[in-house]
């Protein structure tokens, strides 16, 4: 529709990783909402699967094998099971402070430095952080979850997903 041909010609991103790219939004973010992140995950993930097609295609003429790099970490802040509290008229009680996960980029200084340590490391070596000791991190940093099973709906100005 005419609303999609808008939001496109003001900027279309393709969703193509070039250096070592951490993201980190929140699951229930209204401003920047997790379906925009969603979208560059699957994009990437096409993006991967065809360096590693290439890199196989290489392997069989040359017999040497080179593993493409993952150039994207995406860092959900998710929300606790339960989170708004509602006073005895049954309106939520908006006093209290953000849950984890919702609001615009309400992310802790644990979660921060999570993310800049890992930048920090991918600056180093041109890898992103993986393994043992950066899981440790993350469950560390609290309400973060690197889980590959999270599925945020894209936004509707995207078109088809």
């Amino acid at each position: 529709p005419a609303a999609v041909a808008k939001m496109n010609s003001l900027h279309v991103n393709t969703g193509k990783i070039n250096v070592p790219t951490v993201l980190m939004v929140g699951v229930a973010d209204p401003i920047t909402p997790a379906g925009a992140s969603q979208r560059l995950v699957d994009l990437y993930a096409e993006q991967y699967a065809a360096e590693k097609a290439a890199a196989i295609k290489a392997y069989q003429a040359t017999r040497d094998y080179k593993n493409p790099t993952n150039k994207l970490l995406m860092l959900w802040s998710t929300t606790p099971s339960s989170y708004t509290k509602f006073n005895e008229a049954g309106s939520p009680i908006t006093t209290a402070p953000a849950a984890p996960g919702t609001n615009h980029c309400n992310f802790t200084s644990k979660q921060l430095l999570l993310v800049a340590s890992s930048l920090v490391q991918a600056s180093n070596t041109g890898k992103l952080p993986s393994g043992g000791k950066f899981y440790t991190a993350v469950r560390k940093a609290g309400n973060i979850s690197i889980d590959k099973g999270i599925r945020a709906p894209w936004l509707k100005s995207y078109g088809d997903n």
